[in-house]
């Protein structure tokens, strides 16, 4: 083996470096914030230009930080012609040797972009949340601020595995549970289908890092050209029961709303899809990394879509 530790050093023979250390930990642990609390390291407006970062901890690339009480941070003055987007980050810095919560200030522009990500030898950063600065604005409202926490491709959750694109996954789990359907068929109806679809979920979950259970079933309509999702908790999903068009706009629970897709504003909803999002109660973010899952029962096979799990009656 090339590395092997922790042994009794012999004059200075085994020493163990804190890189080495890093080493072992991300071997075990997916670079992220801890998922528990939900509010670990999570951004909340304050007064005026001030945001405050919840306590919580974090993982990356093996390195591990902590913050045991709230943390407040002020954003620079607000453009009074153009708007831009401020991202917050916990920057592991090698140099300096500490992770630590940063502002990034984004560029003012008609069309404001979040600053990139620095992630080289020297400095790894994780996305907590992007801050909407608008021109001439005074004061920061939480319906401005985007979790991205959630986010595997951004931050994501620290974890016992590593974050995995769960795609390919569910593709194969469709040709898998295919083959077995044809043995059987005859015997599944709709509810069979249903339990099928929370089993599904549940291993999603688990892959993510979100405790067992913690998404909730929200119900969707689509009510004129307003998209109404109905539930309780922070983390959901829903079965779409309306694709979306054009112009379209969001609500939840009666509370008017902007979602999000990747960073972007959603212009997709495929009808008969289940999708999962967060609700931080401002914004209604789908969750990057876990794919809309459509359960057909059918005694004609659908066309071919790697999210489509097809059963015959």
């Amino acid at each position: 083996m090339d590395h092997f530790y922790p042994f009794p050093s012999v004059s200075g023979d085994r020493k163990v470096r804190a890189k080495d250390v890093a080493d072992l930990f991300s071997t075990f642990f997916a670079s992220g914030v801890s998922p528990a609390p939900a509010s670990s390291l999570q951004v909340i407006a304050d007064q005026g230009m001030t945001i405050r970062v919840q306590p919580g901890a974090c993982c990356i690339n093996g390195y591990v930080g902590r913050n045991d009480a709230v943390k407040t941070y002020t954003l620079g003055i607000a453009n009074g012609l153009l708007s831009r987007i401020d991202r917050v980050v916990l920057q592991c810095d090698q140099s300096g040797r500490k992770i630590a919560v940063c502002i990034k200030a984004g560029q003012p522009a008609a069309t404001p972009i979040a600053p990139a990500l620095q992630r080289d030898a020297l400095i790894y950063e994780l996305a907590l949340a992007d801050i909407l600065v608008g021109k001439g604005v005074s004061a920061i409202q939480q319906s401005v601020i985007t979790d991205r926490r959630p986010d595997t491709e951004l931050c994501g959750w620290m974890g016992l595995i590593k974050n995995t694109d769960t795609s390919g996954l569910f593709a194969q789990w469709g040709a898998a549970f295919q083959t077995w359907f044809e043995g059987i068929q005859g015997i599944m109806n709709e509810n069979i289908a249903s339990n099928i679809a929370q089993t599904l979920w549940e291993h999603e979950e688990r892959l993510n890092g979100f405790a067992a259970g913690s998404m909730a079933l929200y119900t969707h309509q689509r009510v004129g050209t307003q998209h109404r999702f109905i539930g309780n908790g922070a983390l959901g999903r829903a079965l779409i029961t309306a694709a979306f068009q054009a112009g379209d706009t969001f609500a939840v629970n009666g509370a008017t709303c902007t979602a999000f897709a990747g960073g972007k504003a959603v212009n997709d909803l495929p009808l008969g899809h289940w999708v999962s999002f967060t609700w931080d109660g401002a914004n209604l973010d789908m969750i990057a990394g876990m794919p809309t899952l459509r359960i057909v029962v059918s005694s004609t096979q659908p066309p071919a879509d790697p999210n489509t799990l097809w059963v015959k009656p």
